[in-house]
């Protein structure tokens, strides 16, 4: 488990990772039929979207705090891939840096 004095040196997506990560480790959603549920759900943005922790919960029999971990990282990725798609169809010099 990840205490809150291992938490004070890391990002808040470093912390949503390590979290993120120990859920996929304690409940093997990296194998198997839980692999394919989840690669759906990433799959299909609208119904991510309207995904709440306590269904996640329910659908992968875990507690609603690590459904949140798991959904916040998710969220954290998919806001990263939305900002990039739109950076990538700004001319350099409106990106973020001002093209420097």
């Amino acid at each position: 488990a990840t205490t809150a004095d291992d938490e004070e040196d890391l990002s808040y997506v470093e912390i949503q990772h390590k979290r993120f990560r120990s859920v996929i480790t304690k409940y093997k959603l990296d194998a198997g039929e839980k692999a394919d549920e989840i690669a759906s759900l990433l799959g299909n943005p609208e119904v991510l979207r309207e995904m709440t922790s306590t269904s996640f919960a329910a659908q992968f029999g875990m507690s609603e705090e690590e459904a949140t971990h798991f959904l916040e990282f998710v969220n954290v990725g998919v806001k990263f891939k939305e900002e990039q798609l739109t950076y990538a169809t700004l001319p350099i010099d409106q990106l973020p840096s001002g093209g420097q």
